[in-house]
C-alpha cells in the first residue's frame, strides 16, 4: 500500500501514524497493522508500506486505513479508507510444514472429491448423502528416506471413530502410494481404496464434526517417530466450501505509482496556524494533534 504526503510540508521522522488492514472473508474478521515507516515523509513524497498475510480461500474484503483511531486528528481527516474485494483459491499442492530427523511420517490435509476420480481433489461442497471419495496428504518430514515398500496404512475416522465392521464412518488406504518409498521431504497423496463398509467411498452424515486421520497406523513402517501421526480436519455437513465474489465484483489492484492514501492537504507559509485540512486557526493550538505553521509540521501533544 502506498501511502502519500501531498503537502509543501516534510512529514517528521519522530511521528509514526499506524495503517491498518481489516481482513473480513464473511465469516471472520480480523485486524493486522503494516510497519511503521520511520524515516517521515518528504513533501509530495511517498512511502509504500508492505505486509504479508495467509488469506482463507474464498472471497475476501480488505479495508486499509490510515491512523484508524483518529490519533493524529486533522493530519488524516481528509484520508479515504481503500477497500479491494478479491477471491483467494484454495491452496492444494504441498503444504508448509516443520522438517524433523530420521523417519517421521505426517498428515498435512485432508482433500477429497464426489466424482469418483483419484487423481483430482479439492475441498468442494459436500451435501449429506453424496459419496465422497477421500485422499490424505501426507509428508515424511524426517531426515532419512523411508525406502522399503512395506506398508504405509493411512486410516480416515469419522469423530474418530473406532474399527466397527460394517461402519460407513472408518475407511483406509493400503494400497497404492502405501506400498512405495516417501523421500525426506516429499509428499503424496493417499486416496482412500476401501473401508469397514466394503466399498472406497464416504457416504456423507450429517453427524460429522471431524475426520481422524492416522498415517502409519498399525506402525508396519519403521520410523522415528511416531507420536505425530495423527490430524484432526474439521469437516461438518453439509459442508458447503468456500464462497466466491462473482468477476464483477472483484477489484483490481492499485498501481502503486499512483497515490491511494492522502497524508495532509496543502497549507500555505505566511506564518499563521493551519489544520493539514486547510482550516485557518485563530491562535496557537490547543487541541492534541499535528498542524501546519510556516510550512512547518508541529506536534501537539498537551
Amino acid at each position: 500500500m502506498r501511502v502519500d504526503n501531498v503537502s509543501d510540508s516534510d512529514f517528521p521522522s519522530d511521528v509514526n501514524i499506524p495503517v491498518s488492514l481489516t481482513l473480513d472473508n464473511g465469516s471472520e474478521v480480523s485486524t493486522k497493522f503494516f510497519p511503521a515507516f520511520r524515516d517521515g515523509l518528504p513533501r509530495r513524497g511517498s512511502a509504500v508500506l508492505r505486509l504479508t498475510s495467509t488469506l482463507p480461500a474464498g472471497g475476501v474484503t480488505l479495508s486499509a486505513a490510515l491512523d484508524p483511531n483518529s490519533r493524529y486528528g486533522e493530519v488524516t481527516s481528509g484520508s479515504a479508507d481503500v477497500t479491494k474485494r478479491l477471491n483467494v483459491m484454495p491452496d492444494l499442492g504441498d503444504k508448509s510444514y516443520t522438517p524433523t530427523s530420521g523417519i517421521d511420517f505426517q498428515v498435512l490435509d485432508l482433500v477429497w472429491n464426489t466424482t469418483g476420480s483419484k487423481t483430482e481433489f479439492g475441498k468442494g461442497t459436500i451435501n449429506e448423502g453424496d459419496h465422497v471419495y477421500f485422499a490424505a496428504r501426507v509428508v515424511n518430514a524426517g531426515s532419512e528416506n523411508s525406502a522399503t515398500a512395506v506398508k504405509l496404512g493411512v486410516a480416515f475416522r469419522q469423530n474418530g471413530v473406532a474399527f466397527s465392521q460394517g461402519s460407513n464412518g472408518f475407511l483406509w488406504c493400503d494400497d497404492g502410494p502405501s506400498r512405495e518409498p516417501l523421500a525426506a521431504g516429499e509428499q503424496k497423496l493417499f486416496p482412500v481404496n476401501s473401508g469397514a463398509a466394503g466399498r472406497d467411498y464416504w457416504v456423507a452424515d450429517r453427524n460429522c464434526a471431524n475426520f481422524l486421520i492416522h498415517v502409519n497406523d498399525d506402525g508396519s513402517r519403521d520410523e522415528t517417530d511416531k507420536s505425530n501421526n495423527t490430524r484432526t480436519c474439521p469437516l461438518a455437513i453439509p459442508y458447503a466450501g468456500p464462497s466466491y465474489f462473482s468477476d464483477s465484483e472483484v477489484d483490481n489492484p492499485d498501481d502503486l505509482t499512483t497515490a491511494i492514501i492522502s497524508a495532509a492537504a496543502d497549507a500555505p507559509a505566511d506564518g499563521r496556524w493551519y489544520t493539514l485540512t486547510g482550516v485557518i486557526l485563530p491562535g496557537i493550538p490547543t487541541a492534541p494533534g499535528i498542524y501546519v505553521c510556516g510550512r512547518r509540521v508541529v506536534v501537539v501533544t498537551r
